[in-house]
């Protein structure tokens, strides 16, 4: 509500009267809001809590005792005893913890608007950065109330009263707090206080310049020697660190003449220093001379000279009046940090660096500042930037013009609509959505953790426009942001971005196209596949688990066809076949023993909570660091990838691949991995990968080489044990063109209703579950707009269930992509089939996974009628997402081998 009243206020350009009503209004709010916190929150904490009291009792009873309250009393006959000193300092620590969160918070809602982080609209960074002054003016405001009500008594007002009141207005009214430059309440104070300044600075420049027409060119030289005088003030004042602060805001202004203002500060905050530091050491040289010590005691002497003389004002009787003891027990630490900040300027040159860094509230901090400069330093800008963080990414989850979109009610900043989508099974949310908002809608807006915005594409021309934007560009519309997975698979063909995708497109495209890969396709498949189906037909009646089979099957297939590789898990099949506990049917190929780089990079894919906190705060690279048991797993990988390639390298030298001999003529080809060596081993081509950037293609490889086909297998199996009229049709089409004997590659192309069958089994069950994009610039989809960094995902699963897009969608027809009797047949929306993606980033594999897909099948339903498991029949399979869109519970199967007869055609 306050953001929006500001938006408002900046929209509608009202007077200066009426904004310095609002400001002061607010103000007034803000400083109250973090005096009822002190009340309500920090003192019934202080009471609740026994070991906070006695802390904090103990800190204080030793710095009474380090400051020579003892001495001190015993000379000045004050009435400050110990209990009294640490009575006070217990009583006031609420207070000095709210004003720090008053000053961290103001500065933190101003980092943004004054760092760029974020890189939010004009009216945003004007809302965020006049929000965070009112934490400053309020100070201001309660000061003057406070000066008002402590002498209002008073007849005639003193010359200080008046200097009070003239300090506090003036920072009232200019609405920038720069004047007060020895509020001492800690680095993180300083840190937050200086972008407070800055944002102040900022939007009062940005207001000023439309209310003054600095257009033409007297007007506007005056305004850049104003402009230009209070800089080099500011910068004299808080500290060089304002160079770049300053420079952030007055650069869009002058983009020219930015540097030579900030270059004047500089000077006269170097002279200002300079003349400063000379005057301050040759003070303390003198009165070190006069007392025969050196000038450091002689600094030190002369505050606590300074700290006597304070008691000596305020305590020097039993009748010391309330003011006087408030000015000592609240504020006589800010004279005491006052001189030790002049003492240490000495050893901290120039002054202005030092003013950020020997603030302190506590003494034995000031004691060591040189070893707490840069942690406190570090910690106070961590601090900072962490809450600008989530205060900007929960303005956005507030006041985004995407909330305004069909979709679910917006859930809680924390998790979002998140709940939902993981409790239940994959998509069924998503459909109800789509059903909730209409057939028509072409976007669907939801949040997840931390108020990330995300939107459903549901419209083929917007899913076209976001996957075509042109790949391999260092400065795309649309990214992946794939920083989990490139954790574990590297740096290969899905994580990259920009030029260096592009290199590694350039040299693997050649590889999947060529005929040699085609031709060990055509090789290693129907021999693997055999095999399996040996294995099925010495178990007919046993309940098959079909997913873990096809994976196993599709594993080794990669593993030959991709790096001549054994990955040795059509053995585990075997062991499956061969045993006899009847308990081994409920286990999962992968579940039992298998190779140990599978191993490692599957369980390094599988969900983890503690690894989805770190991707959500964007540390997913810090992770590793933390989990011994993935830095574990990431050795194994690496070293079973490394395996691979000297494998591959040492098996080409022994058939002499490189260096003339080569085995192109041999019918098994050469494998991928071969391929890629052997372009590496081109001195004078280009087109040539490192040992390293091999590695991360094979972790790339392995994943989505095996996983897509066996997931397409899986559901074909589905429909083929659902719909036998399908499967009928399926078995007429084989045993037409290849009878008998190993099918081949060669004959793929006359099985016109396999092919078809393929596509529509990718159509309605596609492998990939969604396609997820963010926007790097704010985008327009029709009248809407998009802000940056959202989330949009393009979901096949519901775009190939789109009514607008296909006939019958959700039933299955294979026919609709075969040519009727007229030649014609069902063409559908170019983006609204999207199995492999589209555009310039379409996997790169997909004709490599289908032809594979149809070499397994053919053989696979000439064998064997396939029906479903009696475990699953009725049984409520839903999906389930895990790198690609699998079944839940685990598909299970029966195969019954078919008569020799059917098989040889005779009906």
């Amino acid at each position: 509500m306050l953001l929006r009243l500001i938006n408002i206020v900046f929209d509608d350009r009202v007077s200066a009267i009426d904004l310095a009503k609002l400001v002061s209004a607010l103000a007034v709010f803000w400083a109250a809001f973090f005096r009822i916190v002190s009340t309500l929150l920090l003192r019934p904490l202080l009471d609740r809590h026994k070991w906070l009291r006695s802390r904090l009792v103990v800190a204080a009873g030793r710095e009474y005792d380090r400051g020579g309250g003892r001495e001190n009393n015993e000379k000045l006959g004050t009435p400050v005893t110990r209990e009294r000193y640490v009575k006070n300092v217990v009583g006031r620590w609420p207070w000095d913890v709210a004003v720090i969160c008053q000053h961290v918070v103001g500065g933190a809602l101003c980092a943004p608007s004054v760092l760029g982080i974020g890189g939010f609209d004009e009216a945003t960074a004007s809302s965020l950065a006049c929000l965070g002054i009112l934490s400053e003016v309020g100070f201001e405001v309660q000061d003057t109330m406070i000066w008002v009500l402590k002498w209002s008594r008073r007849k005639v007002p003193t010359p200080k009263f008046l200097l009070a009141v003239a300090h506090h207005s003036f920072a009232l009214v200019l609405g920038v707090p720069f004047v007060i430059t020895y509020r001492c309440l800690g680095i993180l104070h300083w840190m937050c206080f200086d972008l407070q300044a800055a944002a102040a600075m900022s939007l009062a420049v940005y207001e000023y310049t439309k209310l003054l027409d600095v257009s033409e060119s007297g007007q506007r030289m005056q305004f850049q020697i104003l402009t230009g005088v209070a800089l080099s003030i500011m910068v004299w004042t808080r500290g060089f660190h304002w160079v770049y602060l300053c420079y952030k805001f007055i650069q869009p202004l002058y983009s020219d003449g930015a540097w030579v203002l900030l270059l004047v500060g500089a000077i006269v905050a170097i002279v200002f220093t300079v003349f400063n530091a000379i005057y301050i050491q040759s003070f303390y040289a003198r009165y070190a001379r006069s007392r025969k010590v050196r000038t450091e005691e002689g600094s030190c002497a002369i505050a606590k000279a300074y700290n006597r003389m304070v008691k000596l004002s305020c305590v020097k009787s039993q009748t010391a009046k309330p003011c006087e003891k408030y000015r000592y027990f609240f504020r006589g630490s800010r004279f005491r940090k006052n001189e030790v900040r002049k003492w240490l300027i000495l050893r901290s040159l120039p002054y202005t660096a030092s003013t950020i860094m020997v603030a302190s509230t506590l003494r034995s901090l000031v004691e060591r500042m040189d070893k707490a400069k840069p942690i406190l330093i570090l910690l106070s800008v961590a601090l900072s930037i962490a809450i600008s963080r989530f205060g900007l990414m929960y303005y956005r989850f507030i006041f985004s013009p995407l909330n305004s979109l069909p979709g679910p009610s917006q859930g809680s900043f924390l998790d979002g609509n998140s709940g939902p989508i993981q409790n239940e099974p994959f998509m069924d949310v998503q459909k109800r959505w789509w059903m909730e908002a209409g057939l028509d809608a072409p976007l669907i807006h939801y949040t997840s953790v931390l108020g990330k915005h995300n939107l459903i594409i549901l419209d083929a021309d917007i899913a076209g426009e976001v996957l075509t934007d042109p790949a391999g560009v260092d400065n795309p519309r649309y990214s992946k942001r794939l920083s989990f997975l490139s954790g574990i698979l590297g740096r290969g063909l899905i994580t990259l971005e920009g030029a260096e995708w592009r290199r590694h497109r350039r040299v693997v495209q050649p590889a999947f196209h060529a005929g040699n890969l085609r031709a060990r396709l055509g090789a290693v498949v129907p021999t693997l596949t055999e095999r399996l189906l040996d294995h099925w037909g010495r178990c007919e009646g046993r309940e098959i688990p079909a997913e873990s089979h096809l994976s196993a099957l599709t594993l080794d297939v990669i593993g030959d066809v991709a790096f001549s590789h054994n990955f040795r898990a059509l053995g585990v099949v075997q062991e499956w076949a061969a045993a006899t506990d009847s308990c081994i049917d409920d286990k999962m190929v992968t579940s039992l023993a298998q190779d140990p780089l599978v191993d490692a990079i599957m369980n390094l894919l599988r969900p983890d909570r503690v690894r989805d906190v770190f991707l959500v705060l964007g540390l997913s690279r810090f992770f590793e660091c933390v989990d011994a048991k993935s830095r574990r797993r990431l050795r194994v990988l690496d070293a079973g990838v490394d395996d691979v390639v000297k494998t591959a390298r040492e098996n080409m030298r022994k058939h002499a691949v490189i260096g003339g001999g080569g085995n192109s003529g041999a019918p098994r080809g050469m494998s991928l991995l071969e391929l890629l060596l052997e372009a590496s081993e081109d001195a004078e081509s280009s087109a040539s990968l490192s040992d390293a950037d091999l590695c991360e293609e094979i972790k790339t490889f392995i994943v989505s080489g095996h996983e897509t086909t066996s997931t397409l297998v899986m559901w074909a199996l589905y429909v083929l044990a659902t719909e036998a009229a399908v499967q009928q049709k399926l078995f007429d089409d084989i045993i037409e063109h290849a009878p008998k004997g190993v099918i081949g590659v060669d004959q793929m192309g006359e099985m016109t209703y396999l092919a078809a069958f393929i596509k529509e089994v990718a159509r309605l069950y596609p492998p990939i579950g969604v396609i997820v994009r963010h926007n790097e610039t704010e985008e327009a989809f029709g009248r809407q707009a998009v802000p940056r960094n959202t989330r949009l995902v393009v979901s096949p699963h519901l775009l190939h269930r789109h009514p607008s897009y296909w006939q019958d969608p959700l039933e299955f027809i294979p026919e609709r992509w075969i040519e009727n009797d007229s030649g014609k047949k069902e063409k559908p929306h170019r983006f609204a089939y999207l199995p492999f993606g589209a555009g310039g980033r379409n996997c790169i594999g997909q004709h490599f996974a289908l032809l594979e897909a149809k070499l397994v099948l053919a053989p696979m339903i000439r064998r064997f009628a396939i029906r479903l498991a009696p475990s699953v029949r009725g049984a409520d399979l839903h999906f389930t997402h895990f790198v690609t869109v699998k079944c839940e519970p685990e598909l299970k199967i029966c195969v019954k081998t078919r008569p020799e007869w059917e098989r040889d055609g005779v009906q």
